[in-house]
Order: structure tokens, then sequence, then C-alpha cells
């Protein structure tokens, strides 16, 4: 192995902290909003995904674990799990092998990436956003801020249309069905690149009349993402 590629190290501490973070993102992914509807609507508890940009990271490492998995030689059922699969991973021969092999520096890459998308849902990074999943392989892209012009997926490599990508996320969110309090939905929006969108925002268009909850949460009014979302459009 060469000076300046990875080492087992790396590649052993970069899985391993990826582990880390997916109890938290599963939370995330499925947060639970008990909603007391309206007089007449009765009260409901349901499983609501509020954050689909955590669904869609935590498919993105799921892929990635897979990906993996093939390049150490192992051969894990295709219903195993995703945290299954990174404690699998997460092993000091597995990472031996990944390090032995051609093509570390990729491997590195993909892991540096997937960590730092974590890192970015948790404390949402101004200059990259999240646009939607390449139409290609289904990994979940990001992209600078400011960028313009053509994109390549980090997986696959192949070139990705980000007016259809984006367009798609778009039409994804609105026919989703998530529900949430405006600090949610506007949380919700910021990590899919809505940046206009602000809890102080949703709260004025509801004083205003423009905007209409559809229960009362235990944390507070409760509105439809496809509400808010064309309020911003």
């Amino acid at each position: 192995m060469r000076s300046n590629e990875p080492t087992v190290h790396d590649i052993h501490t970069a899985i391993h902290r990826i582990k880390g973070k997916l109890p938290l993102l599963a939370m995330v992914a499925s947060k639970k909003i008990r909603v007391n509807r309206r007089p007449g609507r009765g009260s409901t508890s349901a499983p609501t995904p509020v954050n689909l940009t955590a669904l869609d990271l935590l498919d993105q490492l799921r892929t990635l674990a897979r990906m993996l998995a093939r390049a150490a030689h192992l051969n894990p059922k295709p219903t195993t799990a995703t945290a299954a699969l990174y404690d699998l991973l997460d092993d000091e021969r597995v990472c031996h092998t990944l390090a032995d092999r051609c093509d570390t520096a990729r491997i590195m890459r993909l892991l540096d990436q997937a960590y730092a998308h974590v890192q970015h849902l948790a404390e949402p990074d101004p200059a990259h956003r999240y646009v939607g999943v390449c139409p290609w392989c289904s990994y979940a892209v990001w992209i600078p801020e400011e960028h313009e012009g053509e994109w390549r997926c980090d997986m696959c490599r192949r070139p990705v249309p980000l007016d259809q990508v984006m367009a798609a996320h778009e039409l994804r969110l609105l026919t989703s069905g998530v529900v949430g309090t405006a600090a949610e939905l506007a949380m919700l929006l910021q990590s899919c690149g809505y940046r206009k969108a602000r809890r102080k925002t949703i709260c004025e268009w509801r004083r205003r009349g423009r905007l209409e909850p559809i229960a009362d949460g235990e944390q507070g009014p409760v509105y439809t993402l496809a509400s808010v979302l064309q309020l911003l459009r």
C-alpha cells in the first residue's frame, strides 16, 4: 500500500463513526407526531416521516454498506438491515480486506462523503443542499449551494440531470402526506434546499390566514408539508 492511501485504521474509523450515527438517523427519519385533531375529528398517533432527507440518507448508507460488503467478499442476505450490515463491516479483518484493494481511495472518499452528509443533516451546512436521488443508482445527491452546470453522482459517476432530479424531489415532497409543526417542516424544507423556509414565516402565514393547520399537536399547530411548500414555490 502506498503511503498516501487510506490505512486499515482510517477505513475502520470511518465505518465505525457512520455506524454510531445510525440510531439517531433512524429516529429522525421515523419521528412520531401525536396530533389532537380539531373538534369533531378525534385524536390519532401515527408514525409520520417528517424528514425525507433522513430517509434517503439511510437508503444511501445502505447502498454504500452493500457495496462495501461485496468489495470485502461478504455475502449478506438482501434483507439484512442497514445496522446489521455496518456491524459486519465494523471488523478489523473486513477492513484489512478493504484496505488491500486497489480502490481504497474511492472507498474512503465515499465513506467521508456519507459521514459529511449525516453531519449536514444534524447541523445544516448553508454551503450545500440536498436535491434528490440519482436516477441511475438512487444514491443521494448533495450539491454546493451556488452550483451551476453538470453534476456527476458520487456513487455511479454518471451525469445527473439536476433539473429532473429536483423536479422529481419536489413532486415527492408535495405528494408525501408529511405533516408537522412549523419548526419541523421548516427544518425539513431547509434540509431539502428551501432556504427561505422559516418557522416564523410559517407562523406568519397562519396569522394572515394564508395557511390553516390541520390539527393541534403536542408541540403546537400541525400543518401539511404540501400546503407550506406551495406557498414557498
